[in-house]
């Protein structure tokens, strides 16, 4: 083996505790992420962040990291309220009789006509908030899995089927880094 996996700072607690509060947040970007599917569909992505949940206040933390506990990575409950929006520009071809029909999702998936459609990535962003606390989050919505079904909605559009994924980056205020760093130098130097 030749590289090393580097150890986790710290351990996000999944799923968040009963006992997480709010926090509240600024959003400082939210954008739609674009993709150009095979059968010349438009796909626009957005993630919107609706609430920030946290099971221990940044001191909580600070308190925590600073107790000489090399051997054990710190924990904490990090969770998201959030809505994933997606929206179609199909070709005229695609489209289809009105319907005002409501299916569940495994109506829709049982009435896949194309499925596996490949894409192409035109825009990929992050979102971008910084929480009251000093945290920054960077979070991305991306498609992992886009199928389209025989169904059709009130405009005539084609219903799709997404599966999509969320990329997270959390950064912690700076002296929160700075511990995190002195505890993993002390821990170096004692084994």
């Amino acid at each position: 083996m030749t590289g090393q996996e580097e150890e986790p700072r710290i351990i996000l607690d999944k799923p968040v505790p009963i006992n997480a509060d709010f926090v509240d947040f600024e959003i400082e970007r939210e954008d739609w992420n674009k993709y150009k599917l095979a059968d010349n569909t438009l796909l626009k992505a957005r993630f919107v962040l609706l609430g920030v949940l946290m099971d221990k206040s940044l001191d909580e933390l600070r308190e925590t990291l600073k107790k000489p506990a090399p051997d054990q990575t710190p924990k904490i409950g990090f969770g998201f309220r959030s809505q994933y929006v997606f929206s179609i520009e199909p070709p005229k071809k695609l489209r289809g009789t009105p319907d005002t029909g409501k299916y569940s999702v495994a109506e829709l998936r049982n009435s896949i006509v194309e499925e596996d459609i490949d894409f192409e990535t035109l825009r990929s962003t992050w979102n971008s908030y910084l929480v009251n606390n000093g945290i920054r989050l960077k979070i991305r919505l991306s498609p992992t899995l886009v199928s389209r079904t025989g169904k059709f909605d009130e405009g005539g559009m084609p219903i799709y089927v997404i599966d999509s994924n969320l990329d997270v980056k959390i950064t912690m205020p700076e002296d929160i880094e700075r511990i995190i760093k002195q505890r993993r130098n002390r821990a170096k130097e004692q084994s």
